[in-house]
């Protein structure tokens, strides 16, 4: 084959322009290692997928690797699978009091001059979520259940079994379970809330036509509503809006429940780094970061109510997944169902408000912040 001299120049051009751009690091799917199943239940944690919003910076979501996150199918979401950052004005003063994006705070001043790695990680997970459910479209394989979570963040493969399988949770209903408030303990997406993000949306631009005095369309573009969340995200109204907030206002955008799990999604862990604090932003530092030293209260939440806990280091995630597991059984390859344990099975699958009765901090400690700085 022949090319011109310009054929030959086009060539050259666009084979450096491909070897200039940065490929965007393709999500792997990572299968569930040890599935769980739910006695007297069709669900199994293998129906479960789950997105971790991690950060190449630190490598905390290999304690959930080495604990709970073995039960179910995941993926790692990290900067290199959303590298793409928009921010609304200059870096160097985030955001800009009296601007056009302003009322995009939820807490008044709470968000301002923050770090730029902080904004950007707001972007994440909606981004990760767009991919993950892309690829999923992609293999006409959108999972059952779907959780979006943090890497300082620990789940109870058998409590979320039995929430998902206890009313109000519905597979097949729009419905997402978490906080826009405090979405540290993560969300839990239906299959139905799953179709509804991804569903076609129409876009009509209409022009005024003086001649018939009406206006008239001259062109549609399907989108998604997923599409225009992103869009709003990403140098829109909600751009320096924090990640929870801009999940539950999708999740709305989209005629899509989201319900409160305060009492067994909890965002302030009793056992873990940090415990609410009304006067200090952030919270305070938590001393209790060992399972086993909790009292009786504490350590029965954990084990029959607790679905989701936020703000875990090493020793809280270890001692917690040691409390818990072993008390199931894992599901075979016939599809037998897991046996549940004695304690579990009295418990109301109602859920139980998260004790209040966490140690308090005796010193102050210097502790590594979550990766989107609850």
């Amino acid at each position: 084959m022949q090319l011109s001299m310009s054929g030959a120049l086009l060539v050259l051009v666009l084979w450096c322009g491909l070897g200039a751009v940065k490929a965007v690091e393709q999500l792997q799917l990572k299968a569930a290692e040890h599935p769980i199943a739910f006695t007297g239940s069709k669900l199994c944690t293998s129906d479960i997928l789950v997105i971790v919003i991690a950060s190449q910076k630190r490598d905390t979501w290999k304690l959930q690797a080495d604990t709970w996150l073995q039960h179910f199918p995941h993926y790692i979401a990290t900067e290199q699978h959303t590298p793409k950052c928009k921010m609304c004005g200059s870096p160097e003063v985030t955001p800009h009091k009296g601007s056009l994006f302003e009322g995009a705070l939820y807490f008044g001043d709470r968000f301002h001059h923050r770090p730029l790695d902080w904004y950007c990680a707001q972007q994440r997970p909606m981004q990760a979520l767009a991919r993950v459910l892309a690829q999923a479209q992609a293999r006409a394989s959108l999972p059952k259940w779907l959780v979006i979570i943090d890497d300082d963040t620990a789940l109870h493969p058998w409590n979320a079994l039995k929430m998902l399988t206890s009313k109000p949770a519905d597979l097949n209903a729009k419905q997402v379970f978490g906080s826009e408030l405090k979405g540290g303990a993560g969300f839990i997406l239906s299959q139905g809330a799953m179709k509804n993000l991804t569903g076609p949306i129409m876009v009509n631009d209409m022009v005024w036509d003086r001649r018939s005095l009406r206006w008239t369309q001259q062109t549609d573009t399907t989108t998604t509503v997923m599409d225009a969340c992103l869009e709003r995200l990403l140098g829109g109204n909600w751009c320096y809006m924090h990640s929870d907030h801009v999940m539950g206002l999708c999740a709305k955008s989209a005629n899509i429940q989201v319900l409160d799990r305060n009492g067994t999604m909890a965002q302030w862990c009793p056992v873990g780094t940090m415990l609410l604090d009304p006067k200090a932003v952030g919270g305070r530092v938590n001393n209790l970061r060992d399972a086993t030293k909790a009292d009786t209260k504490t350590q029965s939440w954990l084990t029959d109510h607790m679905v989701s806990c936020h703000y875990m280091d090493k020793t809280a995630m270890d001692s917690i997944y040691d409390m818990i597991k072993g008390t199931w059984a894992p599901a075979s390859p016939s599809g037998q169902q897991g046996a549940a344990p004695s304690t579990q099975e009295a418990a109301s699958s109602s859920g139980q408000a998260a004790p209040s009765g966490a140690q308090p901090a005796k010193q102050a400690r210097r502790l590594a912040g979550s990766s989107r700085g609850r």
